[in-house]
């Protein structure tokens, strides 16, 4: 495009030059040391290059960006993608979406517990430089880099409750001949928007390098390595957000060339941005039709009781027929879904206004009921309008039920009576009102006929003396004090 080598021409040329010269060596050259000669040779010959002529070696001006691809929506099955492609460098990004439960949680020694719900991994594989190699888990390079793009992007997302999702970008790093971390930004900028992310504003990077003193935009790989600097600038068009610098020289680089690279990599990534907007101007409006939704459901606190069911059972129905989560916020009186899809979050919207609207039980009314669960304290019961309670085991019949298993079971049809209904949670007895008043007043008899039923019976001030002769005072009929027996006491 600019006049000068691709990639893999210089790798050809360079590789052919070098074999050449090593060749023409005397005997008994030191190869290793041969070899580290010859890169001196390349580093200087490049900056003489540069220094005499003005120009690269792709060609290029010191101020001229490489060719920029910009497409989204590659992938189509994912939340959201993007591939960008500047030069010889390529970034594939997809968007996952996830609940705000799906968040990365982070122990950290002096700030505690966080919740981390915007991640950005970076993945650089050996065939990206034509190569081959073991893949293993990240190294400390893809970790520096995906770091740095995600400082990048974090400052233009939204808060958790503006846009209710953890959201992780994933890098696929294709193809790289330089600054693939600032590629990172720009596709992961641009996956964001596809996948409706509302994004306060798009973000872009550019590396900007210097050689004999002169600052140059868009750095090669090859530059990279010869040059005095590598100074990553990512932003957007009004401000910056992340820099990294790695400089070269021992004696360091003059600020006046940083100063040059700063203005350098402004117009440089106002030109980026440029192209980024021509592939989407603004984050989409609307989600994928398999993206997450998050739904948030006002109700009326009196209403919880009857939405959860007996132990949370209503909750874990609706999540288990729908894959959704649900989250009960009973200070505020409101309901999270977090759905898989549009679909589920509307059936399990349904589901829960099918819930409010159940009619319930009123206290004193008698209904129809099936068994739902029986346990060793009772059972818990369904009536047909939808109301679900406890039957405790004490209401089951006049005579005390070791095991209710015994008398009742799963699927059971009952006539119970509702003997108690607050914020939805019912309460019910298979007893008639008489039966109850019954069994009450045989209980209190019972009490009083006990001895020491109460502080105030003429039989608590009666107490039998205890085997050893003492009263209750612990005195022997003597009147002596006993020291109690201890344990460890052995007669002789």
């Amino acid at each position: 495009e600019h006049g000068g080598l691709s990639k893999s021409e210089r790798g050809s040329e360079l590789r052919a030059a070098r074999k050449a010269t090593l060749a023409a060596m005397e005997e008994g050259t030191d190869p290793v040391v041969a070899s580290m000669a010859l890169s001196v040779v390349e580093k200087e010959a490049l900056r003489d290059v540069f220094r005499e002529t003005g120009r690269r070696v792709d060609g290029r001006e010191w101020n001229e960006l490489r060719k920029l691809v910009c497409e989204v929506g590659v992938l189509p099955v994912v939340h959201g993608s993007a591939l960008f492609e500047r030069g010889s460098t390529q970034s594939l990004a997809t968007v996952t979406l996830g609940t705000p439960k799906d968040a990365q949680i982070l122990e950290r020694y002096a700030l505690g517990r966080q919740e981390k719900h915007f991640m950005l991994h970076y993945e650089f594989p050996p065939s990206a430089v034509c190569e081959t190699g073991r893949v293993t888990g990240l190294n400390r390079r893809e970790v520096g880099h995906g770091t740095l793009a995600e400082n990048a992007i974090a400052p233009m997302m939204p808060s958790v409750d503006e846009f209710p999702y953890a959201v992780r970008v994933n890098s696929d790093i294709l193809m790289s001949d330089g600054s693939s971390s600032m590629a990172s930004v720009c596709s992961g900028s641009l996956a964001l928007m596809d996948a409706g992310v509302p994004l306060r504003a798009p973000v872009a990077g550019v590396s900007v390098g210097a050689i004999a003193g002169a600052p140059i935009l868009d750095i090669l790989g090859l530059e990279d390595g010869c040059g005095d600097m590598d100074f990553k600038v990512a932003g957007t068009g009004d401000l910056i957000t992340a820099v990294q610098l790695d400089v070269k020289p021992k004696t360091g680089v003059p600020l006046s060339v940083l100063e040059e690279a700063l203005r350098l990599s402004a117009d440089g990534r106002g030109r980026i941005l440029e192209r980024m907007a021509a592939a989407i101007a603004a984050p989409r409006t609307t989600l994928r039709a398999n993206a997450p939704v998050n739904v948030r459901v006002d109700v009326d606190r009196s209403m919880l009781g009857r939405i959860i069911g007996q132990g949370g059972r209503n909750v874990r129905e609706i999540e288990a027929r729908t894959n959704a989560r649900i989250s009960i916020l009973d200070e505020e009186g409101a309901i999270h879904v977090h759905a898989p899809n549009q679909s589920a979050a509307d059936e399990v919207q349904a589901m829960l206004r099918a819930a409010m609207a159940t009619v319930g039980a009123s206290v004193g009314e008698k209904y129809d009921a099936v068994v739902a669960e029986v346990h060793d304290f009772g059972a818990v019961v369904k009536t047909a309008d939808g109301a679900e309670g406890l039957l405790h085991v004490s209401e089951i019949g006049m005579k005390r039920i070791q095991n209710p298993k015994e008398v009742l079971e799963v699927g059971q049809a009952l006539h119970v009576t509702c003997i108690e209904a607050e914020r939805g949670r019912f309460r019910f007895s298979l007893l008639s009102p008489e039966e109850r008043k019954e069994r009450k007043s045989r209980m209190a008899s019972s009490r009083a006929q006990s001895p020491g039923a109460s502080r105030g019976s003429r039989h608590s001030s009666q107490r039998r003396p205890s085997r050893d002769g003492r009263g209750a005072s612990g005195r022997s009929a003597r009147g002596e004090r006993r020291r109690p027996a201890s344990p460890y006491h052995t007669s002789q």
